[in-house]
Formats: C-alpha cells, sequence, structure tokens
C-alpha cells in the first residue's frame, strides 16, 4: 500500500478536529459540483465559546444535508475563536438556513450567518534573521 493511503485516515481526523475539512478523494468533481452552485459554504460568527461542532451541525441540519461542519479554535490553547463553517450539499437548503439563522440567539449570542468567502491569500511571514551571540 502506497505511503499517503495509509495515512488517509489519520489525515482526516486531524483535519476535522482542527475545524477545516480536507477532501482527499475527488477533489476535482468537488470543486466542478461547488461552480454549478451544487455545495455551499456558509460562515457562522459570533459563536458562544461553549458551542460545538455538533450543535452547529444540528442547527444547521434542520435545513438539509450537512456535509461538514467545524468550529474554528486557537492552535495553541484549544478555544473556540467565534466562528465556524458549514457546508452543505445542496445551495438551496445552505440559502434557505442563511435566511433563517442569520441573527437568531445560540447559547446566549446573536448568530451572524452568511455565505462564506474565499480565503484570501496572504504572504509568507518572515523570519526573524537575528542572531543572539
Amino acid at each position: 500500500m502506497p505511503f499517503f493511503l495509509a495515512l488517509r485516515p489519520i489525515i482526516s481526523k486531524i483535519s476535522l478536529a482542527s475545524g477545516f475539512t480536507v477532501f482527499h478523494h475527488n477533489t476535482n468533481s468537488r470543486l466542478r459540483a461547488e461552480k454549478k452552485g451544487l455545495i455551499m459554504n456558509i460562515y457562522v460568527g459570533n459563536l458562544s465559546c461553549k458551542a460545538t461542532e455538533d450543535d452547529v451541525k444540528a442547527a444547521f441540519s434542520r435545513f438539509g444535508e450537512v456535509t461538514s461542519a467545524g468550529i474554528i479554535r486557537d492552535k495553541f490553547s484549544g478555544q473556540s475563536k467565534g466562528f465556524g463553517f458549514v457546508e452543505m450539499s445542496i445551495r438551496a437548503d445552505g440559502e434557505k438556513a442563511i435566511k433563517e439563522l442569520d441573527g437568531t440567539p445560540r447559547k446566549g449570542r446573536e448568530i451572524k450567518v452568511n455565505e462564506a468567502r474565499p480565503r484570501e491569500k496572504r504572504q509568507a511571514r518572515r523570519r526573524s534573521t537575528s542572531s543572539f551571540d
């Protein structure tokens, strides 16, 4: 078995735990489906720090099939950053969820829900070249 296939399940678990979803197989067909408007990625903001991925998924699953749901966390403390992303398999379901859930109270906070924008490319950070003599 090739090395990358042996690691496939491990990579999937890491990506889901970090709040990001990585599609390992058939990425081209996923991109084609996204371009055709079949898949919708949704931003969910102003989440309570007590909110879980299951809470977010349950709220959106009332409107249709949720492909993935994740809350973005600080890489050092593991604390929620107060926002996350939901991916729905049918765009019309995602649009209905946005309309219904935007501004609704969840765990004491009014959540902000809208279509996610593509991530902007950032320049690589420069590393310090100073030395300690």
